[in-house]
């Protein structure tokens, strides 16, 4: 994602990287790439005839200021505010979710609504939608659990992180099913960057077993490539706990 960002700037004399390929060279927090057309603008908003367009990449017909862009190695993308406000045009609602978490531990609250209230060129429901995240989001400070908030809420199921702080800085999620059921949500970071040799992962599975919550564990690299089966898994976890319940209690 990144290269393949950075080839098409390089390549375009003028192009400029925006939204989601914006956000890669950021080390913005999205979601799953599942179109790999490059989305680019030029300066003035108006894009080439499309014979001319590079393969796999798309013009955007959106201007782009000179102080909304930033050129780091011969590539060309927009700045911080101006690509979180165009993941609301041009990505997904997980894109959205994670890049909101990703904003707020860089700029305060006040910031990115300045920002959103003076933005020029944009439909007014995409800024309230925008205004609306930031103002409704707890942020989370991990990307695994980022995500996954975000891949649950893009399926329409809530769910809210815990904190057991010091030792922990985020998770689990616990996913309501009603009633006062509960399953919990725990992903595993194969990168291994947690301090204490695991000691947050103890953490967590044991307040899980404390709470006798039944728990969803699952690899950080296989929710980012395949959230469906995170969400099969999800689902059979919820069916499961909603049928308990449904049974009479001396047949749990």
């Amino acid at each position: 994602m990144l290269v393949r960002g950075a080839g098409v700037s390089r390549d375009s004399r003028k192009a400029i990287l925006l939204g989601r390929w914006a956000a890669v060279q950021h080390g913005m927090w999205i979601g799953p790439f599942t179109d790999w057309t490059v989305d680019v603008a030029l300066p003035s908003g108006k894009p080439p005839a499309k014979s001319k367009w590079p393969y796999l990449t798309r013009f955007r017909s959106v201007p782009v200021r000179d102080d909304e862009t930033i050129t780091a190695h011969n590539i060309r993308y927009t700045d911080r505010l101006r690509t979180y406000i165009d993941l609301f045009r041009f990505g997904t609602i997980t894109d959205q979710l994670t890049a909101t978490d990703w904003i707020l531990t860089h700029y305060s609250r006040r910031k990115v609504h300045d920002y959103i209230d003076g933005f020029e060129g944009c439909r007014p429901e995409i800024l309230k939608r925008a205004h609306r995240m930031v103002a409704g989001v707890t942020p989370l400070p991990e990307y695994r659990y980022s995500l996954a908030r975000a891949v649950l809420s893009s399926h329409r199921i809530d769910c809210y992180p815990v904190f057991l702080k010091p030792w922990v800085t985020s998770g689990p999620l616990i996913v309501d099913c009603g009633g006062m059921r509960n399953i919990a949500i725990i992903i595993d970071d194969a990168t291994g960057s947690d301090f204490d040799f695991g000691f947050p992962e103890d953490t967590r599975a044991s307040w899980t077993s404390h709470h006798n919550f039944p728990t969803v564990r699952w690899d950080f690299s296989d929710l980012f490539f395949r959230p469906d089966l995170f969400m099969n898994e999800v689902g059979r976890a919820r069916n499961a706990v909603i049928y308990k319940h449904s049974l009479p209690k001396w047949e749990w």
